[in-house]
Order: structure tokens, then sequence, then C-alpha cells
């Protein structure tokens, strides 16, 4: 197990939204960095905004302790955070196809932060780009809105 570096790109100028039959997709470049490694890898593009919105989901699974799992959509990835024997880290592990890759241990409270500020990151991009109407865009708004005020609360020492 491996303790390193740990972040969540999303790139801004690679943000695309696409109209399809149904409805428009929001596509960008979104991957973790691993210490000196890429998770699925540098430049990952993805379903941005239904990948972000599955993560908000899973952030809360996190903040309160229990195990999370989060999915790429295209592919077969995805890495899920486990509590670790230190209190306040969580062991981040990645997979590609069902096999583990690699595992890291780092602080809770980090993962939380670096999911928070991409889901920021996104919702401010697509709102100045007039993209604010799709329910995946609305519930990651909540979502971030709910954390956000978790994150107050806790660090005000009340309860969750």
């Amino acid at each position: 197990m491996s303790k390193a570096m740990f972040d969540i790109v999303l790139e801004p100028d690679s943000i695309q939204v696409s109209q399809g039959d149904f409805s428009r997709q929001v596509f960008a470049r979104i991957y973790c960095v691993t210490g000196d490694a890429c998770f699925p890898e540098q430049g990952w593009d993805d379903f941005a905004l239904i990948v972000l919105e599955w993560w908000s989901q899973q952030w809360f699974n996190l903040a309160e302790g229990r195990a999370a799992e989060f999915q790429f959509m295209d592919g077969a990835f995805h890495f899920t955070s486990q509590p670790a024997a230190k209190p306040g880290e969580v062991a981040v592990s990645f997979y590609e196809n069902r096999q583990l890759v690699k595992t890291m241990e780092i602080p809770q409270r980090l993962l939380m932060e670096k999911l928070v500020k991409v889901f920021n990151q996104l919702l401010r991009l697509l709102a100045e780009a007039g993209e604010t109407g799709s329910g995946e865009y609305q519930r990651l708004a909540e979502n971030f809105m709910r954390a956000q005020q978790f994150a107050t609360r806790h660090k005000a020492g009340q309860p969750a």
C-alpha cells in the first residue's frame, strides 16, 4: 500500500456538450492523480456530469466513514474508499476490469475536499456556459450544497 499525493483533475478546456437524440451529454477529461501515475489515465475522457453526479451520491458514504465506490462511465474503471486502520485515513483502491491496480492511504478529509472541489468546478463551468437544465446538473448541485452544509456542521462539531 502506498502513501502518495492524490488529486482529481477535471480539465476545464476539455468540456464539451453534445446533443443526443434524447438528451444533452457533458464530456470532459477527468481522472485521478495517484502520485506519479494517473487513473484511469491522464486525459481520460468521460461523461463528466453523470460521473460526478454519481460520485456526489457516494460522497456521503465517505463522509460518514462508510465504504464508497466511485465509478467511471466509460470503460471498466472505478475506485473505492474504505476506512483505514489509522483514524482519519481511508484506503483508496483503484480497479480496472475488477482487478486491483493500486491501493493508497490518504486522509479522509483530503478525498472529501478533492471531490467537493471538482463538483464545484464542473458546476461553475456549466453555469457559465448556461448548461444548468439537466437532472444530473440539478442533483449534483443539490448534493454539492448538502456536502458543504455537512462539512460546515462537522467543523462546528454538530452531529451529521
